[in-house]
């Protein structure tokens, strides 16, 4: 299971609304969205409860190094329950980096097969809103290696990039 994330600015309430609209509206006819699969259940399906959850971990993990040592994180993606406040220490070490580019890899729970799955281009949806995907990147991903893929049923119900 592979996705790269772009990271974007933030832009006003009133902007972001309708560019929210024109955004699902163009992705409905041309790309795939990969919707939460287990928002609600093993994590907070609002975007206040899930943001106030998140910011308690992460306030009570320090952030132990500098974040532009840090090249990767190891993190864990069971329940938020189980795995937030772990999960935080290894996100508070990165948090506010110089990154141009995250690149999620998990394991696959729901389908069997070889290789490794990259979703290729589109958005994953979240309750904090949508992560559209670095097509550049992932397609410099596939063409880089016989392992990997597009395979978008691995995505579908995988939970492991979503926690």
């Amino acid at each position: 299971m592979l996705a790269c994330i772009t990271g974007r600015r933030k832009r006003p309430r009133r902007v972001r609304r309708r560019e929210r609209f024109l955004l699902r509206f163009s992705i409905m006819s041309q790309q795939p969205v990969r919707r939460a699969a287990v928002a609600g259940s093993w994590y907070p399906g609002t975007a206040a409860a899930l943001a106030a959850e998140v910011d308690a971990y992460l306030g009570e993990a320090s952030p132990g190094v500098p974040a532009d040592s840090v090249d990767a994180v190891i993190a864990p993606h069971a329940g938020l329950m189980y795995s937030g406040p772990v999960a935080a220490w290894a996100y508070r070490a990165v948090q506010g980096g110089p990154y141009e580019a995250v690149i999620l890899i998990g394991p696959s729970h729901h389908v069997g097969f070889e290789g490794v799955a990259v979703f290729r281009r589109g958005v994953f949806e979240t309750p904090l809103g949508e992560a559209a995907i670095d097509e550049e990147l992932a397609s410099a991903i596939l063409k880089s290696t016989h392992v990997a893929r597009e395979h978008l049923q691995a995505h579908a119900r995988e939970h492991s990039l979503e926690m």
